[in-house]
């Protein structure tokens, strides 16, 4: 290359370096303006250019960061919820924004004989096992949550996982404005609390001598659940005493199952109901509060009614028009004396079909199955008097979407549907968290909307029992029975119920499965007798045990199955019992069973589905 041609060149790239150094200090004025609060975006920027030293007094001050350097460990319990595990991430993140660098981030587990270190400045979240987090949450009240500093450690805590989640959040708005200059101070006496949950603060502390600490949790539709283990039916007594001397008002009680000193009871203010809970097996209580607005109270006794002459009947319909592995999904229907109904379930699983016919088909068969055996009441109107949901798959509740969304109320009156949705925080390790959360969200709007058309809707709970003219509900399951553990399998939130009617009984399982079978066991053992049963689960996997169906002792099944895999799942071992006592067993199978009550055997109609567009 001869000289000219090298004279342009460094013309040229000198003519780059200097673009280059104009831009590059319009982009420094543009950071220096924003640099207390900067959006997460243009933080990501900064934090790729070396921090410049500056000189600060630290002097009183706990330093998590200084001059771009972290200088603290983030530490998580070892059972943290996803919840908790995502709000610690949020603020690893924010360090990451605005120092430029990361914190170490552990859980808090340590071997045996080993101690955590009180002189490590750390920020603990949750309820991990440092004696700073434990002696911070038992000052809390049960929606409250917690920043404070403990010496060298920063708890951010709450008595529920959602007031953790509140705490980090705080946390992090307060990492923002104290930071500078790639360094976060903050002042060591330091002491930050508000209510996340404040209708929880509502209840009276429960006293027990047991060192464990209640547990908090969302349960869904408002719903806040208070577990204490180790407790006892005195200490139980004693609280309900202190319900009622705090302005609570006795609404309904019972005994709880096969043991005296297991109960249920609720209570009432003008704004709240809280239900009480006490099993013995595992000595403990649940205490459930949530608002009047939310939810109805169970009907204690029958609103007059005019029997119009005719048997009740239970009648299973098989609600698809294929011939798939599970048929109908569930679907019952009682008629009571008046010729009204009580509806379970019903639908199918809707990725069957993108167009939702089947859902739409099944509405449409339940719809025309109460014009053709129901009476129409003073407006006109067929009348629902109560649609229980088990729990929220699609090939349970399918059909009831179908049947808002068409406007069936011109038609017919819906006037209470019995429900327990668990929350999104319960759901989010379950077995299918990936579509549930977003189906739980559509699920929650379609009930508004039924509450909308005039629906009462109930949060069903274990204890409870409607009484609904000749017909008596109650509810046997629902997973508040252990609602303080995360949802593994998402089946056990069916609400189990027992219906009394026509003098005999029909257990309806939902899809419930095995844990729910053990809990059901532990709290009823035989007084839990049913003269019929619908299969657990349609019959798949661990749906009943034989311990359990020994115990219903059932004269009849229901079996919510249809032709496709028939013959493989009846020949499970742990459907021996039906076949061992020769019991007399309806196949879904795309057909409308009826059965009249009281049934000894006979008088039963099976017919084919008729197939609706």
């Amino acid at each position: 290359m001869d000289h000219s041609m090298k004279k342009i060149v460094w013309q040229r790239f000198a003519a780059i370096l200097i673009c280059l150094s104009f831009m590059l200090s319009l982009f420094a004025c543009s950071k220096e303006d924003n640099a207390v609060g900067v959006s997460d975006a243009s933080s990501d920027t900064e934090s790729e250019q070396t921090p410049e030293i500056v000189d600060i007094d630290t002097e009183g001050k706990l330093v998590l960061a200084l001059n771009g350097e972290c200088k603290v460990t983030i530490v998580t319990a070892e059972f943290a919820t996803d919840h908790e595990q995502k709000a610690a991430t949020r603020v690893y993140n924010k360090f990451k924004n605005l120092v430029g660098s990361t914190p170490e981030i552990k859980d808090d587990f340590i071997s045996d004989g080993q101690s955590h270190d009180d002189d490590t400045l750390e920020i603990l979240v949750g309820d991990t096992s440092y004696t700073q987090s434990q002696t911070t949450i038992s000052s809390l009240r049960y929606g409250d949550y917690a920043i404070k500093v403990v010496g060298n450690k920063i708890v951010l805590c709450g008595m529920s996982p959602e007031g953790t989640v509140k705490a980090c959040s705080e946390f992090v708005s307060l990492m923002t404005r104290n930071s500078k200059n790639k360094s976060i101070l903050l002042d060591k006496d330091l002491n930050v609390s508000g209510e996340v949950l404040p209708f929880a603060n509502d209840l009276p502390v429960y006293d027990t001598a047991s060192a464990q600490r209640p547990l908090v949790n969302d349960t869904g539709d408002g719903c806040m659940a208070i577990t204490v283990y180790g407790t006892s039916p005195q200490e139980m007594s004693d609280y309900r005493q202190k319900l009622e001397s705090n302005g609570y008002m006795p609404y309904d009680s019972r005994q709880l199952g096969k043991d005296t000193s297991s109960i249920y009871a609720q209570y009432t203010n003008e704004k709240y109901t809280v239900t009480v809970l006490y099993t013995n097996h595992n000595t403990a209580a649940r205490l459930l509060i949530e608002p009047l607005t939310n939810t109805g109270l169970p009907v204690k006794s029958a609103d007059s009614y005019t029997p119009v002459g005719e048997d009740p009947f239970i009648m299973q319909l098989g609600v698809t028009a294929v011939d798939d592995p599970i048929s109908n999904g569930m679907s019952y229907i009682a008629r009571l004396a008046d010729g009204s109904f009580i509806v379970y379930d019903g639908g199918m699983d809707d990725t069957l079909s993108q167009s939702k016919q089947y859902n739409r088909q099944n509405a449409r068969r339940i719809l025309e199955m109460i014009k053709q055996y129901g009476n129409k009441n003073s407006d006109g109107k067929y009348v629902i008097a109560a649609w229980v949901i088990t729990h929220g798959h699609t090939d349970h509740i399918g059909a009831f979407e179908a049947f808002v969304e068409a406007a069936y109320e011109d038609e017919v009156n819906i006037e209470r549907v019995i429900c327990n949705l668990p929350s999104d925080e319960q759901i989010a390790k379950s077995d299918e968290d990936t579509e549930l959360g977003s189906k739980m969200s559509s699920y929650r709007s379609l009930l508004r909307q039924a509450k909308n058309e005039g629906a009462v809707i109930h949060k069903a709970h274990a204890g409870q029992v409607f009484k609904l003219r000749d017909a008596t509900l109650e509810v046997m399951y629902t997973y508040d029975l252990y609602c303080d553990k995360e949802i593994t399998l998402f089946n056990n939130t069916s609400v189990v119920t027992r219906l009394t009617l026509g003098g005999q009984t029909v257990m309806i399982t939902g899809d419930m499965q095995g844990d729910a079978a053990d809990a059901m066991i532990d709290i009823y053992g035989n007084t839990m007798a049913a003269d019929f049963i619908s299969v657990p689960h349609h019959g798949w996997f661990a749906g009943g045990t034989r311990q359990f169906y020994e115990l219903v002792a059932p004269k009849y099944v229901f079996w919510p199955i249809g032709e496709g895999r028939q013959a493989e799942v009846v020949a499970w071992n742990v459907h021996k019992y039906f076949f061992d006592n020769n019991l007399k067993i309806w196949y879904a199978n795309n057909k409308t069973t009826i059965v009249y009550l009281p049934y000894s055997g006979s008088g039963d109609v099976v017919v084919d589905n008729v197939t609706y567009s």
